[in-house]
């Protein structure tokens, strides 16, 4: 019966066009559940946000357009619109998922000016426009979060062994974090070329961690077919330093969600 009451109420607004009608019914509420980061490469920082908007009225509210703007301590970063959203039912709630990226590079400038800085203040804000025949003005949102400053690690190569148990041969790289954080590397994908052929690497340990501000070890080894790992491996006992280089990235899981690492080095 109710609900029949607002129909009603909302079919003689449409034909009428009578504000004060309008105001008897709510905009919708909207809120900002998080704000958090999702990967970050040399280029880029992504992130997404999750918004809630809760309609408190028995009647479907269309939502034409959300607009935001991203602030880092005090200074405009990024800002865009999500134009394709779905109407909001009846007495009904749904979230909005905004994706976002900071450039990396003007990140680091402002860690540069900021002296000893280790944690971002980040700002997110906006407005929702509502659709349809509503005349709403706009439904302002505002979040906050602090989140430590991310620093891309440094890769150097550490040497070689030889496993002589599983005839195979092993590499070593050093990761250097300079990060309030510590690095689990959750994915290998690393090429070495040695004395001009090409191999596939994979980690000795699963899932090796490296601590926060502290440099690690990182023991891959030889991850193809016995045949070609065993040819290397006697090459290896004739030549214990060839020339070696490695390509690739490492990735790992941090606050930011993945961190991908890019690996160029060469051992001379």
């Amino acid at each position: 019966m109710k609900k029949m009451m607002w129909m009603g109420l909302a079919l003689v607004m449409v034909v009428s066009g009578c504000a004060h009608l309008q105001s008897l019914i709510e905009p919708p509420q909207v809120r900002v559940l998080s704000v958090k980061p999702v990967f970050i490469t040399p280029q880029n920082i992504g992130f997404r946000a999750k918004i809630s908007v809760t309609n408190r009225v028995p009647i479907r509210i269309p939502l034409k357009k959300l607009e935001f703007t991203v602030g880092v301590n005090g200074r405009h970063f990024t800002s865009g619109a999500v134009e394709t959203i779905e109407a909001v039912g009846g007495s009904a709630a749904q979230v909005v998922e905004v994706p976002f990226q900071i450039n990396f590079s003007d990140l680091t400038a402002l860690v540069v000016q900021v002296q000893k800085a280790e944690k971002m203040h980040l700002e997110f804000n906006g407005r929702l426009h509502l659709g349809g025949q509503f005349s709403f003005p706009a439904v302002p949102f505002s979040f906050k979060v602090v989140l430590p400053i991310p620093r891309l690690p440094s890769v150097t190569f550490g040497g070689f062994k030889l496993m002589h148990q599983e005839k195979n041969v092993g590499l070593k790289i050093r990761v250097k974090n300079p990060n309030t954080f510590p690095l689990a590397m959750s994915k290998i994908g690393v090429q070495a070329t040695i004395a001009g052929q090409s191999y596939t690497l994979a980690a000795l340990k699963d899932k090796p961690v490296i601590a926060a501000n502290a440099e690690g070890e990182i023991w891959l080894k030889i991850g193809d077919s016995v045949g070609k790992t065993l040819s290397l491996f006697t090459q290896m006992l004739l030549n214990r330093n060839p020339q070696v280089s490695f390509s690739g990235e490492l990735e790992s899981e941090t606050p930011f969600g993945k961190l991908a690492i890019p690996i160029g080095i060469s051992s001379r």
